[in-house]
């Protein structure tokens, strides 16, 4: 089946579809793209934290870090901090040298989770330090980080003048109705301004679902495996240091996340509304940060996803296709991986390719569903809330593998026969589990002890290298590193 696409709509103007627009027409320069979004309705704008596929999406469209960081008012962000989960203080970032396997098993941190390490000692102190090397100062061609703090105000405007120099056009309209053609695809968009035509579109409309709604997507909730339910969301004042991390602190009714953004701080409050009211959740989180705060939004959302995805010659993308849960940042990735994934299926598409796509997404979002899920098995009990997490049900897919999980490492066999772009694979899942004090260490111990001795000689020999390192390069400052990027040194 032949499929001639020569005009491709993208309705909706937030992170998810210029990230959609822009992978398609760097890969696609011969397809006229536009996007119509109404500058009335905005973006949201919660989320301001991605994950490491944000590289990625720069490498493919030529967007330069440093402008963006200057550009976008972004921080660095090397993980996410968990405080307050009832266990000691842990990081969620895997360190540039320690993916190294011996087969499919974790070599490094094997030997230091095995050794009894705690996540603190096994992450690097530059984490906990807020500190950047100074050896990227002079390597503007390297990348710092893979991911990302933003404003999200000040993205939505560089990703539109990126968008403009790739000569994407932006119409500024709001589309209230879908007209069908008589075999149910889309025929023509219905603006309050005029009438638009073409060959595809992208439904990036967020929890309003304009396109894909018209054509029969249903929604899947995850809400008997998630206990969040809403989010209120604030800005707190600029700081003299910014940590080089998201901080997702345990809260008595779910948690807050707070990430830095140059000139302030955004925060929020992700709760379940039969615990608490968006009133409490106010005092709250203004004993956590020690004054009145200004509420900017308060958003219930169901978490869950479409079934369908794509339907006919609509695809769904960002919100109006997802929402898991904000604690791992997932929604900027999950937008990227889906537009990645439909840049090699766009052309000559069928029913077939349709089911596959839909199938991939479907896996890219349990996957997603799994690992939040993975956050909430921990130790905490102190409220009716963490007491709740406790006896929630676990989806089968995370409890078949937390149950052999106790006492081995995961490794990338137990995410086989999945899509190759989900986002959360065996390091990720490591790195969190081992900060809840989920693994038998002594098991542990065992497993990395049965290895031959030039596999222990090898891990201690590359431990060594990265003590070496870090005792060896200087450290400057987050926020002086930044500094010196906007001023232009690097």
């Amino acid at each position: 089946m032949q499929n001639d696409i020569k005009r491709l709509a993208v309705v909706g103007g937030g992170t998810a579809g210029f990230v959609s627009a822009l992978i398609l027409k760097t890969r696609f320069p011969s397809i006229h793209i536009d996007i119509i979004c109404s500058k009335r309705i905005g973006i949201i704008g919660v989320g301001e934290g991605s994950t490491e596929h944000w590289k990625e999406f720069m490498d493919h469209v030529g967007i330069d870090q440093y402008e963006m960081i200057k550009e976008c008012d972004a921080t660095c962000k090397a993980g996410t901090l968990f405080k307050d989960w009832g266990v000691p203080d842990f990081m969620h970032s895997i360190q540039t040298g320690y993916d190294q396997k011996s087969g499919q098993y974790p070599l490094l941190y094997g030997r230091q989770i095995g050794n009894g390490l705690g996540s603190q000692e096994i992450q690097s102190a530059r984490f906990w330090e807020n500190k950047v090397n100074t050896w990227f100062i002079a390597r503007p061609d390297e990348f710092v980080t893979n991911q990302y703090h933003f404003n999200t105000n000040t993205l939505n405007e560089f990703l539109t003048k990126i968008a403009n120099k790739k000569g994407i056009s932006i119409i500024d309209d709001d589309i209230v109705d879908v007209d069908l053609t008589e075999d149910g695809a889309i025929g023509d968009l219905i603006g309050k301004a005029g009438r638009y035509t073409y060959d595809f579109y992208i439904d990036s409309t967020g929890f309003r679902k304009v396109l894909i709604s018209k054509l029969g997507a249903k929604w899947i909730s995850y809400s008997e495996f998630l206990k969040t339910n809403t989010t209120m969301v604030f800005q707190t004042p600029d700081t003299d240091e910014y940590n080089i991390y998201t901080t997702s602190k345990a809260m008595k009714s779910g948690w807050m996340f707070r990430t830095p953004t140059w000139g302030r701080w955004g925060n929020g409050y992700i709760f379940d509304k039969n615990h608490i009211t968006p009133e409490q959740a106010k005092l709250e989180a203004e004993e956590v940060v020690g004054h009145e705060i200004n509420v900017g939004n308060v958003i219930s959302f169901d978490p869950g996803r479409l079934d369908r995805v794509w339907i006919k010659n609509c695809v769904a993308i960002g919100l109006s296709a997802s929402f898991v849960e904000p604690i791992e940042a997932s929604s900027i990735g999950t937008s990227i991986q889906q537009s990645f994934l439909l840049m090699h299926r766009l052309i000559n598409y069928n029913p077939a390719v349709i089911d596959s796509y839909n199938n991939s997404v479907t896996s890219i979002l349990e996957n997603i569903r799994d690992f939040v899920c993975v956050h909430f098995v921990c130790k905490r009990r102190d409220t009716e809330f963490w007491k709740d997490v406790a006896d929630i049900k676990l989806p089968d897919s995370l409890k078949e593998k937390l149950d052999l999980w106790k006492n081995r490492l995961p490794i990338t066999e137990d995410f086989a026969g999945r899509s190759n772009f989900q986002l959360f694979k065996d390091l990720h899942f490591l790195m969190v589990l081992h900060g809840l004090e989920w693994f038998d260490v002594p098991a542990i111990k065992t497993e990395y002890d049965m290895l031959n001795v030039k596999l222990h000689m090898a891990a201690d020999s590359e431990l060594d290298k990265h003590k070496i390192h870090h005792n060896s390069t200087v450290g400057i400052s987050h926020k002086k590193f930044l500094q010196l990027i906007r001023d232009g040194v690097r």
